[in-house]
């Protein structure tokens, strides 16, 4: 019932049910109704909009059950905050309502745990762990990472709130604990910190915004046209995406003859179907000409992207606004659906997936460029209200705890792909750091922190720079290795001198330069 008519159970007021009926009587039924029943709970969350009057009774039931005793119950009430979560990023709404009764505290529990259980993957034969029975630690736990990290990053996006309590409560503890973990524990945990510097730094103003649909001319729906001539002309623009016959598409949408965000009668796009089988060509077109990025009634054209293994289309469609932390029908990510499957085009969409803030540049057409010029007249005339932009209070919190714990595990990993993003938000760290502002002083908090050394951090972070100048064919890491040595030499060149020395850092610079010269 519940998967042919979800709407009608949900609208009857069945998720209220089946919650209290789990929460009530769950250890009186047999594991399999209980499991059951949660299926029905994850399927119905995803029929919940913002607005509803039941949202705070299902957030306090489904806040309740994460402490459930059943390891299968408690994931699938984070599955179901996960999907709740998506559905307040898709209406442009504040989650904060979601973390009212301790959702935050119980992201960074699991986020401590994951680190601690993949570095510590065999338990003794005698302790059954909660809810072990049934499932593969290592996968249970790389799934749970990814659910954590994504839910924590669109809370971190879409609530001012969440965000400002999640900065001050055990977050650099639990990343810390995290960084402990397997590769994978580690990679999502990094795109975690990625969004955090932005936020610390930056602000949410600097964070990419995605795109608006245009307003559509289909009727009341919005959505789609029911008239046979339509259907018709849909179908065969399909054809010509499976085709590769770009002229025909470009041709349909320049005369008018079908909307660029017609969606088919099963929920899908044409930028979905260009996303899945389409050219380059196709979905940049389609982009350009203002289809919706996000839409899709089962999954986005994201997900489309990385289930077919197209990078250069999932890197487009992060250019033009793609969130990269929307979940499908099933409740998965884009970059969930990447690690299904072990080709070179997956792992490229892997790869762009664990650090889609390099990608994530609004694309301003003309018009965009004229609104922006007119705000900026209009700013000109105003008198400006100069606020710190991220959040200068808890930037020496984190640079003090996370800079060491970065280079202690770049030092101590042999993995290449963990090796590069540590480096790659290392040099960012250092870099935002260095951005002199009105209200942070972060020359003197890096020399602080060299020269309290309370975690041995100058010789570990030295050790870095030394194996990324030992690193052949890396002339970008080199560069920036490079520099950061020199602006070090300049902060503090009696502290680090002997330690360059001794690992004949010093030896390696002065070649580069010479080289440079010539």
């Amino acid at each position: 019932m519940c998967t042919r008519e979800s709407g009608a159970i949900f609208e009857a007021g069945g998720l209220q049910c089946v919650l209290a009926f789990i929460r009530d009587s769950g250890h009186m039924i047999h594991k399999d109704t209980l499991h059951s029943a949660m299926a029905v709970v994850s399927r119905l969350c995803g029929k919940m909009e913002p607005s509803d009057a039941s949202l705070e009774t299902c957030v306090g039931s489904l806040s309740t059950l994460l402490k459930h005793e059943d390891n299968h119950v408690s994931d699938g009430a984070l599955r179901c905050f996960a999907s709740l979560a998506d559905r307040f990023t898709r209406r442009g709404v504040d989650p904060a309502p979601l973390a009212q009764h301790g959702l935050t505290e119980e992201l960074l529990d699991r986020l401590s745990n994951c680190g601690l259980s993949s570095a510590t993957p065999t338990a003794s034969q005698g302790a059954t762990p909660r809810g072990a029975a049934g499932t593969t630690p290592d996968a249970k736990g790389n799934a749970n990472v990814s659910t954590v990290i994504s839910l924590l990053s669109t809370l971190c996006r879409g609530s001012p709130s969440v965000t400002h309590d999640l900065l001050r409560a055990q977050l650099p503890q639990a990343i810390e604990k995290a960084l402990l973990g397997d590769e994978r524990c580690i990679l999502d945990t990094m795109r975690l910190v990625d969004l955090l510097l932005v936020l610390l730094f930056e602000g949410r103003k600097a964070l990419p915004k995605s795109t608006v649909a245009p307003k559509l001319r289909t009727g009341a729906s919005g959505l789609r046209r029911l008239d046979s001539a339509g259907e018709r002309t849909h179908r065969h623009l399909i054809d010509c995406i499976r085709s590769k016959d770009t002229d025909a598409l470009i041709d349909a949408i320049d005369t008018g003859s079908v909307e660029v965000n017609y969606m088919d009668d099963v929920g899908q796009t044409l930028l979905n179907w260009a996303s899945a089988f389409g050219t380059q060509e196709m979905v940049e077109f389609l982009c350009e000409r203002g289809a919706d990025v996000n839409r899709g009634q089962r999954s986005s054209s994201l997900h489309y992207a990385a289930c077919f293994g197209r990078p250069q289309v999932a890197k487009t469609l992060l250019r033009h606004g793609a969130n990269p932390d929307l979940r499908d029908e099933d409740g998965k990510t884009p970059l969930d659906k990447a690690r299904e499957r072990n080709d070179e085009g997956h792992r490229e969409v892997i790869q762009i997936l664990q650090s889609p803030g390099e990608w994530m540049v609004p694309v301003s057409s003309a018009s965009d460029a004229a609104i922006i010029s007119s705000e900026i007249e209009k700013a000109e005339e105003e008198p400006v209200d100069k606020e710190p932009a991220g959040d200068p209070e808890m930037v020496p919190t984190y640079l003090r705890t996370l800079l060491p714990i970065f280079a202690q595990v770049y030092n101590n990993t042999m993995m290449p792909s963990v090796r590069v993003y540590l480096f790659l938000i290392l040099q960012e760290s250092y870099s935002r750091s260095d951005q002199e502002d009105g209200t942070l002083r972060p020359s003197q908090l890096l020399g602080d922190i060299y020269n309290s050394d309370v975690t041995g951090f100058t010789p570990v972070l030295v050790e870095v720079l030394a194996a990324v100048l030992d690193h052949e064919d890396d002339d970008e890491g080199h560069l920036t290795a490079l520099q950061i040595i020199q602006d070090l030499m300049g902060k503090g060149q009696d502290l680090f001198l002997d330690h360059f020395a001794r690992l004949g850092v010093l030896v390696k610079y002065q070649l580069w330069q010479g080289l440079s010269k010539t």
